[in-house]
């Protein structure tokens, strides 16, 4: 394990829009007298340069100030000196390290921690690799039909280190009026994952899955994993996807075309919106249960 001298470029961008891969409307940003006046939603992996990308959200006004971030044993400054105001203001922080020889390799655990005025918060996360922690699908095979209206089950390979997996599910029926797109998120603990036979409500044409190892933050709790008087929020590590597009049975013949090649229906996902969009669903599901 090696100490590397690493550089963090500090950036504030002037906006009022937030980004989906960057923090959620669901997320529980809102400042109060008591809360930590930061929230941040991060993640760090390595490739195999260790590499830190990150938002620094508050509630309005000025952004928290953030006085530095280390990762590990390396301690990042960052330049807090120029701001732009808006309605949600925050800093955008990032870091690669270079070398030969790096700090961290893929199932190694990561402290990130981060300096304010009012103490420093932090959160440690298994670091993953997305070029090379990837899972393979063995049950079902690309390309294979769907028997309508039946429990429909995903099984993959196991990976070490990997915590939870995040699946984006986009899939269309038919209506009978006309075909419709929808697209989900969820997760699961294990290998696996079933769709009950009414998940699709109607005759199914093509459903694709995209399957991504994750570390961090329990997406069964919908809360962060980040400690301490200065920030709440998240702190996540992930793989490559992996994904699998299938057919409703007959859908071919029922169209008249020939089937949908991948490339026509699945576009190259992004990791952060994707385990946004599952936190968001995790929270709207634990609302849902609490009326």
């Amino acid at each position: 394990m090696y100490r590397l001298f690493v550089m963090l470029v500090g950036a504030m961008i002037l906006t009022i829009v937030v980004l989906a891969a960057g923090c959620g409307d669901d997320d529980e940003k809102i400042v109060t007298s008591t809360a930590p006046p930061a929230f941040i939603d991060a993640y760090v992996v390595v490739e195999p340069e260790c590499f830190l990308s990150g938002d620094v959200f508050t509630a309005g006004g000025f952004p928290p100030y953030l006085d530095s971030v280390k990762v590990g044993d390396s301690l990042i400054s960052i330049d807090t000196s120029t701001y732009f105001g808006s309605y949600d203001p925050y800093y955008n922080i990032s870091f690669m390290e270079s070398g030969s020889s790096y700090m961290y390799e893929s199932g190694d655990d990561a402290t990130v921690t981060f300096y304010g005025r009012v103490g420093t918060s932090s959160a440690t996360v298994t670091l993953l690799n997305p070029n090379e922690d990837r899972v393979i699908v063995l049950y079902h095979d690309y390309g294979e039909s769907v028997p309508q209206g039946e429990i429909l089950t995903f099984i993959w390979s196991s990976l070490a280190h990997v915590e939870w997996y995040a699946l984006e599910v986009v899939y269309e029926i038919d209506t009978g009026l006309g075909n419709a797109q929808y697209q989900d998120y969820t997760y699961a603990m294990d290998t696996t994952c079933t769709f009950a036979a009414d998940y699709f409500n109607s005759a199914l044409n093509w459903i694709s899955v995209s399957i991504l190892p994750c570390t961090g933050p329990d997406p069964r709790t919908a809360n962060g994993n980040i400690t301490g008087p200065y920030a709440t929020g998240k702190v996540f590590s992930y793989g490559g996807d992996t994904e699998i597009l299938m057919y409703g049975e007959g859908y071919d013949v029922k169209s008249g075309i020939s089937k949908k090649t991948q490339c026509d229906i699945i576009q190259e996902i992004d990791p952060r919106a994707v385990i946004q969009g599952v936190f968001n669903a995790a929270r709207q599901q634990k609302k849902q249960t609490r009326q």
